[in-house]
């Protein structure tokens, strides 16, 4: 396969035309197992429970079973965590007192994470606190 076709593809996937995306690969195994990471990647679990039924695609990873499985013991805590300057949000509510401790820095760094947005002209989806 050419990289021009995974390109197109995944710019298909990026614009949320994912019919389009499926029409193209012409049934070619390596463009559709290629289709559902990319359905993967950009969170779209019901795709890519949709297209793994369709054609009967065995061997990818259930992620909810999978983040069901994962012992709450392996993710890193916050008392584990030796930076003094961390202020952990983790809530609505706590940004107001975050807010008030970062005012006397010069630098600050936020890590957020949401779910991608690929559909044009859709309005971006917003952070999740969870």
């Amino acid at each position: 396969m050419t990289v021009l076709v995974y390109s197109k593809l995944k710019k298909l996937a990026e614009k949320g035309c994912w019919d389009v995306a499926e029409a193209r690969i012409n049934e070619n195994r390596q463009l559709l197992e290629y289709l559902v990471y990319l359905a993967m990647e950009a969170g779209y679990m019901e795709k890519v429970e949709e297209l793994c039924e369709r054609y009967s695609l065995e061997g990818f990873i259930n992620v909810k079973e999978l983040e069901g499985s994962i012992p709450k013991h392996r993710y890193l805590q916050l008392d584990e965590l030796s930076i003094k300057e961390v202020v952990w949000v983790d809530e609505a509510n706590g940004l107001l007192d975050a807010t008030r401790h970062i005012e006397e820095y010069k630098v600050v760094g936020i890590d957020c994470e949401w779910k991608p947005n690929y559909e044009k002209g859709s309005s971006p989806n917003k952070v999740i606190f969870g």
